[in-house]
């Protein structure tokens, strides 16, 4: 019974006021009996939206209203309902003072600040047709009346202190067809029937004018409106941007309208959003080349196809939001990463908010950075070493906290890097060699092939890459160039430290290698020197104006990445800045000009001397001991008992470890001597044993020569003193040492080496071929 009398009280309203808050503090509810009635706000949970977000949506249509289950107000249709309890004549769609009365609120001082009155009226979705009574409430400052019937706002002439009218969703054919308030600040006109703007001189202080879904075909009577800010304009007949010029608008919303290019937006400096969507832009031609303040920019559904478009934003340097959808210009592959590497301030595309990974993801897609080459180069290098057959390199120190000592002199091409690297390998050639670097390019008139650079082919260069051969490679100016293992490996060999000159590209590939160089930056100051300097080097034109555009990114990363280079050296004058390198390089080494041109001693008390000097020098080239001395798996460092066997006189140019050549060397050595041995224990005759005992004493390390006998102590001891400046593999075939019985001649118990040798076998070292 009671479901059947609430059904049959149910009366259909033209609009669903649960939805609507129609001022600050009260809110109109439906009863079961329904009938309206007010409730505080503080008792009925809702949104804290404002009634003109609700029912003033620019998106609002006859489809939305469908969906939420809202009538339609279709305009011609006058079936409106009676509602008694509201007021007698609101059924017919005429205003009454009861009515009136029950709608008004906010309370609040007159603009004379004489008396108290209500200050605000709201009458959404009556069916409301004549609204002359409001002839006689000259004090509101608010009146809303959207979705009604009202064609004529004659009545508002004595309203002179309105500050806000809402008459959207109504039958109004003429825009503002009432005497202008003192006032009024906004307007919403929407969806209603005006075909034209007439001039509105008379209403200086418009600050919001909502004119969407409308008739209107032009713009036009604005030109005063000079604190008019927000301008809608949406679901016109529009074609043209015009008579805009000087309004202070921040907010310009044209979507929906038959706009075909973009003018006239030049004097629009304070705009904040624009909103150009839905029309038939197919290109940006137009479009101011900088709006300072432009923070939204909608162009979505339009017909734009080409990214170049895009460059004429870059200078909006507070464009965050950006919507493109629906247009050509989206189905370009990587259209996304490409549109937020050039405009790299925003924050939201196409209404989707943009992340950190997409933004590192496209500047190393369209422009990335030296260390993204380096690093990409070294992966490339590391993963086709690995691919070969591993081996103890010569300059992997058995000490992991000693890397090897390796010098790089960087910098532009004409600051003398070359000449100055083979000057020092010169003069210091007891401590430096000379690292050659590979290039695929030609060679220049003035350069030495084996040299200067190691010159080879393209389909060469490209072959020793897949080789793993290359320690770094890089581009420049179209050229590859890159440091092989080799070169290193072979002034390792030597027992000396590799000195290199190498582009800047190169040297970020080596630093994410396990070598951890001393860095020289070598820059020419003056560019007429250095102008000159390319000239005589024979350089072309195009080459000098690259190589003199990269003094300052040079510097440039110089200053950016502090302690990148250990130092900086100035090269106006070759003399000058090699004096200053020599000097640099005598610090490190912690030598004095006198000691150092002193002659080598001959005492025993003057060899310990010396060497306890070399050992402090050298410690002083060296990285700290604090370094990590990181070494990747293509070069292993090298830690077995051999190490112990060394002369310490060996040991003195590298900080407590042998010169790698002597200790690969003697590795070699121990491991094909312990081979022999075997053979020789398996052996079944003595005659067989006799000749294996002969083989084995002329592979047999140095170190246990020296383990053995005094007099060889001595003579090891001697030879590496005066090889000292470039240890190499000779001194291991001197006649005398490596004689077939010399181990036998100089009193060596053979059966106390050959245990002590077989107990080494248990030692499970592994050898890397």
């Amino acid at each position: 019974m009671s479901n059947t009398r609430s059904a049959a009280n149910t009366k259909q309203l033209p609009y669903d006021p649960n939805r609507l808050l129609p001022d600050d503090t009260n809110i109109l509810i439906l009863d079961e009996d329904g009938n309206l009635s007010r409730r505080s706000t503080d008792s009925f949970p809702i949104s804290s939206l404002t009634r003109r977000q609700q029912y003033s949506n620019n998106e609002t249509s006859d489809d939305y209203r469908g969906e939420t289950d809202i009538p339609s107000t279709t305009r011609g249709d006058d079936s409106y309902f009676d509602i008694s309890s509201i007021g007698n004549n609101v059924g017919v769609g005429i205003l009454d003072a009861e009515t009136v009365a029950k709608h008004v609120s906010k309370i609040g001082k007159t603009a004379g600040g004489s008396s108290i009155s209500y200050l605000t009226l709201t009458l959404p979705g009556y069916g409301l047709r004549d609204i002359s009574i409001l002839n006689n409430y000259t004090h509101l400052q608010r009146i809303e009346l959207p979705y009604n019937n009202i064609s004529d706002l004659s009545h508002l002439n004595n309203l002179s202190y309105l500050l806000e009218l809402d008459v959207s969703n109504n039958k109004i054919q003429k825009l503002f067809d009432f005497w202008p308030p003192r006032n009024l600040k906004e307007a919403d006109f929407s969806f209603n029937l005006i075909e034209e703007i007439k001039n509105l001189d008379s209403f200086h202080y418009l600050q919001k004018l909502v004119l969407d879904n409308n008739k209107i075909s032009k713009i036009e009577g604005l030109k005063n409106c000079y604190r008019l800010q927000h301008l809608s304009l949406a679901h016109n007949r529009i074609q043209r941007i015009e008579e805009l010029d000087g309004l202070p608008l921040k907010y310009l919303s044209l979507r929906s309208n038959e706009i075909r290019k973009i003018e006239n937006l030049d004097s629009l400096q304070y705009l904040q959003h624009l909103n150009l969507s839905c029309n038939q832009l197919d290109s940006l031609a137009g479009i101011p080349e900088r709006l300072s303040f432009l923070e939204v920019l909608d162009l979505a559904d339009n017909q734009l196809h080409n990214l170049s478009d895009i460059d004429r934003l870059s200078e909006y340097r507070l464009l965050r939001d950006l919507n493109l959808r629906g247009n050509k210009i989206t189905e370009i592959d990587d259209y996304r990463l490409s549109v937020i590497f050039k405009l790299q301030h925003l924050t939201i595309l196409d209404r989707r908010k943009i992340d950190a990974a997409e933004k590192v993801e496209s500047k190393q897609m369209f422009n990335p950075s030296s260390e993204y080459f380096a690093s990409r180069d070294h992966i490339t290098n590391v993963v086709f070493a690995f691919l070969q057959d591993h081996r103890v390199q010569e300059s992997t120190l058995p000490n992991i906290e000693t890397p090897y000592p390796m010098l790089i002199l960087s910098g532009p091409d004409g600051c003398g890097r070359i000449e100055l690297a083979h000057r020092l390998a010169e003069e210091f050639n007891e401590f430096f060699g000379y690292g050659v670097l590979h290039t695929a390019r030609e060679r220049r008139g003035n350069e030495k092939d084996g040299i200067d650079y190691i010159f080879i082919k393209q389909n060469q260069y490209e072959e020793d890459v897949t080789k793993g051969e290359f320690l770094c490679c890089y581009e420049y100016y179209g050229d590859w160039h890159g440091l092989q293992r080799s070169s290193i490996e072979n002034v390792a060999r030597e027992g000396l430290a590799c000195v290199v000159q190498i582009e800047l590209e190169g040297l970020l590939s080596i630093k994410q290698s396990h070598f951890e160089p001393r860095c020289v930056l070598l820059l020419p100051m003056d560019p007429q020197i250095h102008e000159r300097r390319l000239q005589l080097q024979g350089f072309d034109e195009g080459e000098i104006k690259m190589a003199m555009s990269r003094v300052e990114l040079y510097a440039e990363y110089n200053r950016t990445h502090p302690g990148f280079f250990d130092a900086f050296i100035s090269t106006n004058s070759l003399e000058d800045g090699y004096e200053q390198l020599r000097d640099l390089v005598i610090s490190y080494l912690g030598l004095e000009d006198d000691r150092f041109d002193a002659p080598r001693p001959n005492t025993s008390d003057e060899i310990k001397r010396f060497d306890d000097f070399d050992i402090q020098r050298s410690d002083s080239f060296l990285p700290s001991t604090n370094a990590t001395g990181c070494r990747n798996s293509s070069h292993p460092s090298m830690d077995s008992p051999t190490n112990q066997g060394i002369n310490p006189n060996l040991r003195i140019r590298y900080g407590g470890s042998a010169p790698p050549a002597i200790m690969s060397t003697e590795f070699a050595l121990r491991s094909s001597a312990k081979l022999r041995i075997k053979e020789l224990f398996d052996a079944k005759t003595s005659n067989i044993q006799n000749q294996l005992r002969r083989q084995i004493s002329k592979t047999l390390p140095t170190s246990a020569h020296t383990e053995n006998t005094n007099q060889t102590l001595s003579r090891s001891t001697t030879m590496n003193r005066d090889a000292k400046s470039a240890p190499s593999n000779d001194f291991l075939n001197d006649p005398i040492s490596q004689s077939p019985d010399s181990s036998i001649e100089n009193g060596i118990d053979q059966d106390d080496l050959l245990n002590d040798l077989q107990g080494d076998m248990d030692d499970n070292i592994s050898v890397r071929s």
